[in-house]
């Protein structure tokens, strides 16, 4: 995946993320990063560590919604997005398309609008 793909890619994870987030984080991505909170997220610079492909957009997305989650919880005090912990981030990919989620895949506790990246 060549750098205005994933930088695509961000793009729209962070969209997603914005459609989950609590009014008071914003998420947005500029040149393959995400910016969220405090949060800085090298996400472009983590793809290509993990040495590019699909298992890499699926681990790098993981972090990033583990990340999210870390920030909103934190700016909040709460165990977002659960009421007594923190549920885990968690994805997977099927057909080139991810999916993210929080708890099990069963019985998700907040999930993401699934995100096609075959194009």
């Amino acid at each position: 995946m060549g750098d205005d793909n994933i930088n695509r890619l961000v793009g729209i994870i962070a969209d997603r993320f914005a459609a989950i987030a609590p009014p008071l984080i914003r998420p947005h991505a500029e040149n393959g990063w995400l910016y969220f909170g405090g949060t800085v997220f090298p996400f472009a610079e983590n793809y290509y560590e993990a040495g590019g492909g699909d298992e890499a957009v699926l681990a790098v997305s993981v972090k990033a919604l583990n990340e999210f989650q870390d920030e909103v919880s934190e700016l909040t005090h709460e165990p977002w997005p659960g009421e007594h912990s923190q549920p885990k981030a968690a994805g997977a990919i099927e057909d080139r398309i991810l999916y993210l989620w929080y708890g099990s895949r069963e019985a998700p506790v907040l999930e993401c609008m699934p995100v096609d990246f075959s194009c």
